[in-house]
């Protein structure tokens, strides 16, 4: 797998984490309007300067990042999964898993700094507990599929993060986090 990876070798695997539910691969809008079936999407690609992209259609208002450097909610949120995956399959500790949350912390602190709507650390710990226990939950109501690797599914990439070395995690993070910017979730690789 390493030879396959990106220069972002974090955000290459956690595609994978992703890669069988239905988002793009670039970032995208869905309109809601039927009707509109022949232009239901759309790419968003970067205007100069631009670092993320509002987009308002009928009520439903997106926020994109074409900054190139990553939706940093979405990595947030799957660096909590893959740190809750770890815990729920009983794997063992790993030296990438001191960089993985350090990379956590950092992106928590790139948020604070970073996010137009205010938002408190008490808060940022709130949604992660939340969303390590609704992984948590599904690990425990599905041990044995949830934590089986070699079938391509999260665990696979939850796995290979962990397979990283430290040095690529913090590479990754430190790139990902470089450009000052609203922290969004889309396009969620």
């Amino acid at each position: 797998m390493r030879g396959s990876m990106s220069k972002f070798p974090l955000m290459s695997v956690c595609a994978l984490l992703l890669s069988q539910m239905p988002v793009a691969a670039a970032a995208e809008l869905i309109l809601a309007d039927p009707s509109q079936a022949e232009r239901s999407s759309r790419t968003v690609p970067p205007r100069d300067g631009e670092l993320i992209r509002t987009i308002e259609q009928g009520g439903f208002v997106a926020k994109i990042d074409v900054s190139g450097k990553g939706a940093v909610l979405c990595m947030w949120s799957i660096t909590v999964i893959v740190q809750a995956y770890a815990r729920g399959c009983g794997w063992d500790e790993v030296p990438t898993d001191d960089a993985i949350r350090a990379s956590i912390a950092e992106m928590d602190a790139f948020i604070l700094d970073n996010s137009l709507t205010p938002v408190t650390q008490a808060d940022l710990d709130r949604s992660k507990q939340a969303e390590m226990q609704r992984t948590l939950d599904f690990i425990a109501a599905n041990t044995e599929a949830a934590c089986k690797r070699g079938e391509g599914e999260f665990a696979d990439s939850a796995w290979a993060i962990r397979q990283e070395t430290p040095e690529q995690i913090a590479a990754g993070t430190a790139d990902m986090l470089s450009l000052p910017r609203e922290p969004v979730m889309n396009p969620c690789l």
